[in-house]
């Protein structure tokens, strides 16, 4: 039997490392194992798995089949091993084979993932660097000049925006309560960051125009006709009392 086996500093922490028997049959095992697929005897025994019967392990590990049998039983309560039997022989198989015995091919695959994988970080970092330095250089650059443009542009946006849900309103309210209830709800606040209806907590252009008219005939009639009908109707009465004066001969 050629070549070698490979067994990881882990197994300090298996669970039967203080058996000395356990071990002995494991480096067995692993040892008498496939590397690779082969027939034997018209069957496949695959990577992994070995031909033998109880009676050629007792003369390869030197103890009674008694004791075979029961670290046997042991491998297969802790799921380590399996063993499918006949009245000839019986094919056993290492369930964690491949965590033992990495191929050499597979290290050097695994070596050259995990290279290429931390090549790929490094490089990505190195990326994101170059992109935060690129990023604060441009956003040193007359930063306050650039912040108020972008605001007074957008302020202006929203400006237009509000306008435009007022042009249907014209033929029902007129130019100039639509132009009257623009300019107040349009008024900017002190960092001329939003308009005066932005400030609203609930706001419906149709609702609000519906009240803004409202309002504006009540003033109307405070300022306006009532006003003047009173007026009228002062002259009148004082005109009347100057006649009857007049008629008593005062």
């Amino acid at each position: 039997m050629e070549g070698w086996i490979k067994i990881h500093r882990k197994i300090l922490d298996w669970e039967w490392w203080d058996k000395p028997e356990m071990i002995k049959l494991l480096i067995l095992f692993i040892c008498k194992a496939n590397i690779e697929d082969k027939m034997w005897h018209g069957l496949l025994i695959k990577r992994g798995q070995f031909v033998t019967s109880l009676d050629t392990l007792r003369v390869e590990s030197g103890f009674s089949i008694q004791k075979i049998r029961t670290c046997i039983k042991r491998f297969e309560n802790t799921q380590e091993l399996t063993i499918k039997s006949t009245n000839k022989y019986s094919i056993v198989t290492i369930c964690n084979y491949e965590s033992y015995q990495l191929l050499e091919s597979d290290n050097k695959q695994a070596e050259q993932q995990t290279n290429n994988k931390q090549t790929t970080i490094k490089q990505q970092q190195l990326k994101n660097i170059k992109n935060i330095r690129k990023k604060e250089s441009s956003t040193i650059v007359e930063p306050k000049k650039s912040i108020s443009l972008s605001l007074a542009e957008n302020l202006e946006k929203r400006n237009k925006s509000f306008y435009e849900s007022l042009v249907p309103f014209v033929e029902v309210y007129g130019k100039e309560l639509i132009r009257a209830f623009f300019d107040y709800w349009t008024e900017p606040n002190k960092s001329k960051t939003k308009m005066r209806f932005e400030l609203e907590k609930t706001w419906d252009v149709k609702r609000r125009l519906n009240t803004w008219a409202s309002r504006d005939k009540i003033n109307s009639k405070l300022h306006g006709t009532d006003k003047t009908k009173a007026s009228e109707q002062r002259a009148s009465e004082i005109l009347e009392l100057n006649k009857r004066l007049n008629d008593a001969g005062y």
